[in-house]
């Protein structure tokens, strides 16, 4: 699929959206059970790993508000490339069928 930078680029802006900003922010980034934030970035962001963009959004969208306000650039940015791939497969499916259909339409 390419390659699309991780949601947790925007991290700092989301974790100033929960609550003032530490000196230091601790991640697990083992933790990929439960609905917390943490949960929720660490799968979003094993998802885009796997190329999973789809999967990584919908995981994204269960944060709080404020953390989805802070991440908006970066999820809008997404959905477009989601909306690209799908008319992009959808153009290779009718080219594929209409090849099909003219080789055997030949005598």
């Amino acid at each position: 699929m390419g390659s699309f930078s991780s949601p947790l680029s925007s991290l700092p802006a989301a974790a100033a959206a929960l609550r003032e900003p530490p000196i230091i922010t601790i991640r697990r980034v083992n933790n990929t059970t439960g609905d917390g934030a943490d949960a929720i970035l660490t799968r979003a962001q094993h998802e885009l790993e796997d190329g999973d963009l789809e999967a990584a959004v919908a995981d994204l969208d269960k944060l709080p508000p404020p953390a989805r306000a802070a991440l908006s650039g970066w999820r809008d940015r997404a959905q477009r490339r989601l909306e690209i791939d799908r008319q992009v497969a959808a153009i290779r499916t009718a080219a594929m069928r209409d090849l099909s259909l003219s080789a055997g339409a030949r005598p």
